[in-house]
């Protein structure tokens, strides 16, 4: 068997890590297991990421590795097989794959929340497409994708373990047989699968812990059913199953003590204990834990064509796209907060410096303001007497001035005012006025009289004339 060149080949169980890589045919490989802490890994499903990178990162930095393409060997709980039968006339234009994706809720239904399948037709006839399907979770896929993409891998891959037993097997004897059962002992749980022309079309996992006795009776009941099962119901009663193969991937259970019991049990089957020993010149002891990932480094010489259509291929966003998405997402960022918290912040500050500019103005006119102000100044009482003195001997001129115009305004074009004396001793106005005709000067008394007389009225500024 030649060994692909490069492939960092890989096994989880929910205890260990097996890895195996042979980078030169002449070169001695690369293998080993580490142990995993409890409760990293719990029925194949990474519950603890970070500690799963840090165990990776020991077994990259003890070995000196940095491979850039993985090959995973899933493990048999996390992968279903069943057989459908597909009806050309439900295809119409669709492709079997396109259909069984549209059927996935409806008439197919598989317990993960997201799943991912790969099929290969089986049989075709005039009416109907024999199809078997081979069902992963897809969110535990990206699993493991996304802790081998932090290691910088740049090509991961996932295969069956089923093919890679059965073709282990076929190699190794030299046998060509019509079908096949697997039966897997690890330490607490036990897989069964059966294959049928080269194909897996049977596979089922159960978990149990127990003594080793119990474990071989848990085990026959089992066989013995799932080969009725295959024989009545798979096939008919038209094939029966003709060997069964029995590898031990355990590291607690005595196989030798098993494999006693189940012989004498399963005495109707020829049951086969494969020896995991010497399985290469360059290994000199290979763990347990690292022999499926032994086993996906082997080239399969056959049935390529159905290895190749029951690969599991994940449809991940390239790496460039999720920077092209990283920058689009900072870009965002800067923009939303360019948005709210910048330009609130810009237009804040402009107010702010408008404002500032108002409010100087305005200090500036009130300053003006203030100057051109009289300054009111606190002044002495005596002070004040003078200047209330002021303003009624000023307020009394100006009342005589307004007498003597209010006696001028009578005065006609004969009359001529040659003088006038006031007496404010007295309360007098003495004018001396020259006219031609007396009648016209008894006519300007009669006038200024009516006009300016008290006669028993109380004084005011209108009436202001006594006698």
């Amino acid at each position: 068997m030649a060994h692909k060149k490069s492939d960092f080949n890989i096994f989880f169980s929910d205890d260990q890590i097996g890895f195996y890589q042979q980078k030169k045919a002449s070169e001695q490989p690369i293998f080993g297991s580490l142990e995993l802490e409890k409760g990293v890994i719990v029925q194949g499903h990474i519950l603890d990421p970070e500690s799963l990178l840090s165990t990776l990162k020991k077994i990259y930095k003890q070995y000196k590795i940095k491979p850039k393409s993985v090959k995973m060997m899933l493990h048999d709980q996390n992968i279903l097989i069943r057989e459908i039968t597909v009806k050309k006339e439900s295809l119409q234009r669709l492709t079997i794959e396109e259909y069984i994706q549209t059927e996935k809720g409806k008439s197919l239904h598989f317990p993960f929340e997201k799943s991912i399948i790969s099929h290969y037709v089986r049989l075709e006839t005039e009416d109907s497409f024999s199809v078997l399907l081979f069902i992963a979770d897809e969110n535990l896929l990206n699993d493991y994708h996304d802790v081998f993409d932090y290691l910088k891998v740049k090509e991961i891959s996932f295969d069956l373990p089923s093919l890679a037993l059965y073709n282990f097997y076929v190699e190794k004897t030299k046998t060509d047989i019509e079908n096949l059962m697997i039966v897997s002992l690890y330490d607490n749980l036990f897989s069964i699968k059966i294959i049928e022309n080269h194909m897996p079309v049977f596979n089922m996992i159960e978990e149990f812990e127990g003594t080793d006795s119990q474990y071989a009776d848990i085990i026959e009941n089992y066989v013995e059913r799932i080969a009725n099962f295959y024989r009545f119901n798979i096939r008919k009663g038209k094939s029966s199953l003709s060997k069964i193969v029995l590898f031990d991937l355990s590291n607690e259970k005595k196989v030798s003590k098993i494999y006693s019991s189940l012989n004498t049990k399963l005495e109707e089957f020829d049951l086969l204990v494969f020896d995991l020993t010497n399985l290469n010149s360059m290994i000199d002891d290979l763990p347990k834990a690292a022999f499926m990932a032994y086993l996906e480094s082997l080239e399969k010489a056959k049935n390529k064509d159905i290895a190749k259509a029951i690969e599991f291929k994940l449809h991940r966003i390239p790496r460039i796209n999720h920077f092209l998405n990283y920058v689009m997402a900072l870009s965002f960022a800067i923009f939303t907060g360019i948005s709210l918290v910048y330009i609130p912040f810009y237009t804040t500050n402009e107010e702010i410096i408008n404002q500032t500019g108002l409010n100087n103005n305005l200090q500036n006119q009130l300053t003006i303001l203030e100057e051109e102000v009289l300054i009111f100044e606190d002044y002495t009482q005596k002070e004040i007497d003078y200047s209330e003195s002021f303003d009624y001997l000023d307020e009394a001129d100006a009342s005589i001035s307004s007498k003597i115009t209010d006696l001028q305004s009578f005065f006609t074009e004969e009359m001529e005012l040659l003088s006038f004396e006031v007496s404010s001793e007295d309360s007098m106005i003495t004018l001396v006025i020259s006219t031609s005709d007396s009648s016209i000067f008894n006519g300007y008394l009669l006038s200024i009289y009516e006009t300016f007389g008290i006669n028993n009225e109380t004084y005011d500024l209108q009436r202001w004339m006594t006698n």
